[in-house]
């Protein structure tokens, strides 16, 4: 038998299979409206469950084990987005586009996917190569290097993006043409555009973050050494960037680079995120840290 055909029975053990779990949904306890994911809840467990059984008794039940677990997965699962709009989001296997309707497309074996300026399209490493794709997974090109890519990120009218390269930082346009190298002996962080023209920030081997032209290649300033960095960023104003390592939030002046602050954290995982309109938010084991420009 070919691994594609249809096994045994395979028909009667999925029509059994969903009159059971039609019966138990039809026959649940009314309440008080809930939220639609928690009256969703017991379906799903209930649903689980028998797939497992289903299963592991015959061979017709590894089908139904993949139709209730597409049914579980299934758009329904996710009703819309907050506000308009799409989000995009990276997970260890690919990255997700999901859709203000809640429907989602998987974008399998992509890392550190980013936006263009107006979600038209995306930059994305794949191994050794940087792809620039549309949201729906049609390719527009790719630029093979020798090292393993990551940390693209789009200049703020999406002529450059600014990408890593085994410890090289380098540039290349929008179109994928004019690949160079802008700096080497670079940390593994995502550079940072500054969003009003062609200058970024980066951080070096030494945990150093400098300021500099990507398009001449000028050098404005260079901060002190600092360990283990894992973002750096600008805070909305575009006045002041920031720097998260593994114990602190340092924040500089743009105009010479000056440590304007640096904020202990405690020992643990950090993530940052900054509010385009307001202050930079950092979470940690003991909470979240609201820093203010």
């Amino acid at each position: 038998m070919r691994w594609d055909e249809p096994a045994p029975r395979e028909h009667d053990a999925e029509e059994r299979s969903w009159q059971v779990v039609r019966a138990a949904w039809e026959e649940r306890v009314a309440s008080a409206r809930p939220s639609l994911v928690r009256r969703r809840w017991p379906l799903i467990a209930f649903a689980t469950a028998l797939a497992v059984i289903a299963a592991a008794l015959s061979p017709p039940g590894m089908a139904v084990l993949g139709s209730i677990k597409d049914a579980v997965r299934g758009r329904d699962n996710l009703v819309s987005l907050p506000a308009p709009g799409r989000i995009l989001v990276n997970a260890p296997a690919g990255a997700w586009v999901v859709q203000h309707d809640g429907s989602k497309r998987f974008l399998s074996n992509y890392a550190d996917a980013a936006w263009s300026p107006h979600g038209l399209y995306l930059a994305a490493a794949r191994r050794n190569t940087l792809v620039a794709l549309e949201p729906n997974g049609r390719v527009h090109w790719t630029l093979a290097r020798a090292a393993p890519v990551g940390g693209p990120v789009w200049s703020y009218e999406g002529y450059r993006i600014a990408y890593l390269s085994g410890s090289t930082l380098r540039v290349v346009a929008g179109d994928g043409t004019g690949d160079r190298v802008l700096a080497s002996r670079v940390a593994p962080v995502a550079p940072a555009w500054n969003g009003v023209s062609h200058r970024l920030l980066y951080v070096d081997l030494r945990g150093r973050v400098h300021y500099v032209d990507a398009d001449s290649g000028r050098a404005f300033w260079v901060t002190g050494p600092a360990a283990r960095p894992l973002k750096v960023a600008w805070m909305f104003t575009g006045r002041t960037a920031v720097e998260l390592t593994a114990r602190s939030l340092r924040v500089f002046h743009v105009r010479n680079g000056r440590l304007f602050k640096a904020i202990p954290l405690p020992a643990g995982e950090h993530r940052l995120a900054l509010s385009p309109t307001g202050p930079a938010a950092v979470t940690s084991p003991g909470g979240i840290l609201l820093v203010h420009p």
